[in-house]
């Protein structure tokens, strides 16, 4: 044979079809030789014979050039997976010591967990040439443990791309790309959008995740990897708002100098009030529980939260900011005053749905009646919730609280009091006259 010449590959499993039930002294000798070099150290006289056919598979799988490709993507997906376990680690020992630090690295650990679910789905997914097999199907009747789900359809507008769906969130919501960024990044549990990744690629398409930091703080560039469910889109709503650091700054340009600007900012920010949240890292320098994260991407990355801006604002300027919901809010707890009857905190949850499925939506109310005073929701709570009894609420104040926050439209949340609560008619025609 030339020097330099390739050898033919030949394929272990096949040339010992019809010999696995065999000892190793009944081999032909040649192929004795081979399985005392190529499976040394197991020892084959021990094996069952289907435990010689896996180790004969397996030495094919781990020479044969044809797989090579998806040889090196097992060993990146190895890699990503002990990063993805590493920051874990990390953020698991990151001191949350206030509420927006604690819910802030609760998001980030159910978005790391949910990469490493689907790095672990990649490892046992389908490739080309049907190496793998595919995962089995989810018996349980939900696709929520699953980090792939099969499409509802075939239809191609069961899926939109990202830019299309932000210039449908921008048109209904007022969102920037950025914005919808940080929903995909908190996901549906929290309130946010769920993504899936290439679905043009996967009959099951696999869920969206941003990948892990390399230094660079550009996430809406991955965005372009990421679609959406066309139902998840048109039932959406925001549990919360979020601002570029350039929205900010434009925003209190009206009260504060420049320089003061990102004083405050930086400021809050070390205190955790105004905690800067960035979808790839969880958060930014400077800002909360990241503070002391020198390689995490710089405060002007970050995105804000509407309602800790509104708190500081609260706190830190004499009138409301230029456009902000404090001005509405002022008008409604004017105008609206609570002549209702209180209910439980069950009615008002069934009967002010602001996400469509159950479960999503107790947990969205549950998050902000039990901190009523970081929403801005405690002056619509008539009585505090014990063990053993639900907290009471005013259903009027209720409703102005969730049009002024955006949460529900003046419309639909009349209607609501006209058909649910008659004693709140004043308030329905308040936020909507019935004769508009």
């Amino acid at each position: 044979m030339p020097a330099g010449a390739m050898t033919e590959f030949v394929p272990l499993a096949s040339t010992l079809e019809g010999s696995f039930d065999k000892l190793l002294d009944q081999l032909p000798g040649e192929l004795r030789a081979r399985v005392e070099r190529d499976l040394s150290p197991l020892p084959w006289d021990d094996l069952s014979i289907q435990q010689r056919r896996i180790a004969a598979e397996q030495w094919d799988y781990q020479h044969d050039p044809a797989t090579e490709a998806e040889r090196a993507l097992d060993f990146q997906l190895i890699a990503e997976k002990l990063e993805i376990e590493r920051q874990i680690r990390e953020v698991e020992l990151l001191a949350a010591q206030t509420p927006v630090e604690r819910e802030s690295k609760t998001r980030q650990l159910e978005e790391l967990r949910g990469r490493l679910e689907t790095v672990k789905a990649r490892q046992n997914y389908p490739r080309a040439g049907g190496v793998r097999k595919p995962p089995l199907p989810n018996t349980s009747g939900s696709s929520r443990d699953s980090p792939y789900e099969e499409r509802d359809d075939e239809s191609p507008d069961t899926y939109i791309h990202f830019l299309k769906a932000r210039d449908f969130l921008k048109e209904r919501w007022g969102a920037t790309a950025e914005e919808v960024g940080i929903w995909v990044w908190m996901g549906p549990k929290a309130g946010g959008l769920k993504g899936y990744r290439d679905t043009p690629q996967y009959d099951f398409p696999p869920r969206f995740f941003f990948s892990p930091y390399d230094g660079s703080p550009d996430y809406v560039s991955e965005l372009m990897h990421c679609y959406f469910k066309r139902a998840n889109l048109e039932g959406f709503v925001p549990a919360d708002r979020y601002l570029t650091y350039g929205q900010l700054v434009d925003r209190w340009r009206a009260h504060l100098s420049e320089h003061e600007i990102i004083a405050l900012i930086k400021a809050k920010g070390a205190t955790g009030e105004l905690s800067g949240f960035h979808p790839i890292t969880g958060g930014v320098q400077e800002a909360g529980m990241w503070r002391d994260q020198e390689d995490f991407p710089s405060i002007e990355e970050g995105m804000f939260c509407l309602a800790h801006i509104e708190k500081v604002e609260a706190e830190c300027f004499r009138s409301a900011a230029p456009g902000s919901h404090a001005e509405a809010a002022i008008d409604v707890a004017t105008a609206v005053k609570s002549k209702s009857s209180s209910v439980a905190s069950g009615k008002i949850i069934a009967v002010f749905p602001v996400c469509q499925n159950n479960r999503e939506n107790y947990r969205w109310w549950n998050v902000r009646m039990r901190d009523a005073n970081d929403y801005d929701l405690v002056n619509c709570r008539a009585l505090r919730g014990r063990a053993s009894r639900p907290s009471y609420w005013h259903p009027d104040l209720v409703a102005a609280w969730l049009v002024d926050k955006k949460h529900k439209k003046a419309k639909e949340v009349a209607e609501i009091l006209r058909k649910h609560f008659p004693d709140c008619a004043e308030a329905a025609e308040f936020l909507y006259p019935s004769s508009t």
